[in-house]
């Protein structure tokens, strides 16, 4: 008898007391590092924007902090376990297609001019969206990061406005090229003028989805939409207003009808005719029309070399339409589909569609959803969607592709639907859409009661009398003694 409870005794688990300080501290450290990170993200996002301002040539302020807080979530997500389910399988699929094609590139002609773009190309795409879903864990999270994106946007457009006007000369300090004087653009606190026009037409719709909500997110939106316009008017991009216009659009198509503001939408359209007359109204003084409407009316001298661009990028991603000519030549054609049939052939340029088409698709689905207690949440992922439509529209006559602040939109869209799988699983995982739909309806499938066996009007599990019988109807037994006593 001693020796079995001397061995009960070596084998008793330890006890609660002595596990949980131990879990308690890894779960305060997880939480530390995750709160580390999105202070690092919610900081990268305005700097990454204003790309014009810079560590080394290559190297914005906002990427020692991506690379930071990439850290720092992982860290944390190690501490609390694998997120596995959670990343969509085409956004782990783009960039694994994006590198094989890169390498497959490389590998015939040896060119290692190629393999730094490629990587560069695969790690933006493949890890910032990635950032931005795991530091926005929580529905303020993400109206946080939303607010300080269009904050740098309308930064970036005062600096633009003033720089035009003459009044300050900020975009030649950070550039260190006139671009007013040699073609009568700005660039704001961006690289290139077109990088102002695709910052500001992506943050539109953006701002259009502050319109149409209620409170003081339709007041901000109010205060930066005038900003955002004059920054699209100032970059002097035709691209940027024919994007700017599909992406308004797409929002709309996105957001479900219920939640459609027919305010919202008028004030946009009174806005949009206002910036259309100051642009292009013919007795408008030069200095108001600024410089968009006259690239448009007019066509530019750049349009020729657009077309030899283009023509070169069909010619040598036909020579090579599965694996391209390498990503040396990724950013040379200024459309971003010909350069990637160019630099990766078919293979880059199905994963790029594959890429945008499912974010899109993820914001829709996303927009749809009626959150009693983030009503916020299905505009941000509707504006998110259009976004990265207005990026994909722009792509057409543009030809940024890893910039960070590019992924921004992407990234929101990602931790919206990983609030809401947080929040309620069948909400946002890829293999319940019919649980998404129920649930943006408002019906909930009650479970499956058991059937019960009702043979000859008795039930399987009704209780026995003295005699071992079972009760007819599944009514108790009644001890007739009892009654009568």
């Amino acid at each position: 008898m001693a020796l079995v409870t001397a061995d009960l005794a070596a084998h008793r688990p330890r006890s609660r007391r002595t596990l949980e300080p131990s879990a308690s501290s890894a779960a305060a450290t997880g939480d530390l590092l995750n709160r580390a990170g999105y202070a690092c993200a919610l900081v990268a996002v305005p700097l990454t924007t204003c790309n014009a301002l810079r560590v080394t040539p290559g190297m914005t302020f906002g990427d020692p902090l991506l690379v930071a807080a990439a850290l720092l979530l992982a860290a944390a997500w190690l501490r609390h376990g694998s997120p596995r389910g959670v990343v969509p399988r085409w956004a782990v699929v783009a960039p694994v297609l994006l590198l094989a094609a890169g390498l497959l590139a490389i590998l015939p002609s040896e060119d290692t001019g190629s393999l730094t773009p490629t990587i560069q190309f695969c790690i933006t795409l493949g890890v910032m969206p990635l950032i931005m879903m795991f530091a926005a864990s929580t529905a303020g999270r993400v109206e946080k990061l939303v607010n300080v994106w269009i904050f740098a946007v309308v930064i970036q457009s005062a600096v633009a406005v003033l720089d035009l006007l003459e009044v300050t000369r900020i975009g030649v300090l950070v550039t260190s090229t006139d671009y007013l004087a040699n073609t009568g653009r700005v660039t704001g606190l961006t690289l290139h003028p077109n990088h102002l026009s695709l910052v500001t037409a992506m943050a539109l719709p953006m701002v259009v989805g502050m319109l149409t909500s209620k409170g003081g997110r339709r007041t901000a939106g109010l205060t930066a939409l005038p900003f955002v316009l004059a920054g699209i008017a100032v970059s002097g991009s035709r691209g940027a207003l024919m994007a700017g216009a599909g992406g308004i659009l797409l929002f709309f198509l996105l957001q479900a009808r219920g939640n459609r503001s027919l305010g919202g939408v008028l004030l946009v359209a009174a806005f949009i005719a206002a910036f259309a007359y100051l642009v292009f109204s013919p007795t408008a003084s030069e200095r108001a029309r600024l410089v968009t409407g006259e690239r448009i009316l007019t066509q530019g001298a750049d349009d020729a070399t657009r077309a030899s661009l283009y023509r070169t990028a069909v010619d040598q991603g036909l020579d090579s339409p599965i694996f391209g000519q390498g990503f040396a030549v990724i950013l040379s054609a200024h459309d971003i589909y010909l350069q990637l049939l160019q630099a990766g052939g078919a293979i880059a340029l199905v994963a790029f569609v594959l890429f945008g088409g499912g974010i899109i698709r993820r914001s829709r689905r996303l927009a749809r959803l009626r959150p009693a207690d983030t009503p916020a949440l299905p505009a941000i992922a509707a504006a998110a969607g259009a976004s990265m439509g207005t990026w994909m529209l722009y792509g057409l006559t543009g030809n940024a592709l890893y910039d960070r602040y590019l992924y921004i939109p992407a990234g929101l869209v990602l931790a919206i639907a990983f609030v809401s799988r947080a929040s309620s699983p069948s909400i946002a995982h890829p293999s319940t859409r019919n649980g998404a739909r129920a649930h943006a309806k408002g019906h909930v499938s009650a479970p499956r009661r058991r059937r019960a066996d009702t043979r000859g009007d008795i039930s399987v599990n009704a209780p026995r009398d003295e005699n071992g019988a079972r009760s007819p109807g599944g009514s108790p037994p009644v001890d007739r003694r009892s009654r009568s006593a």
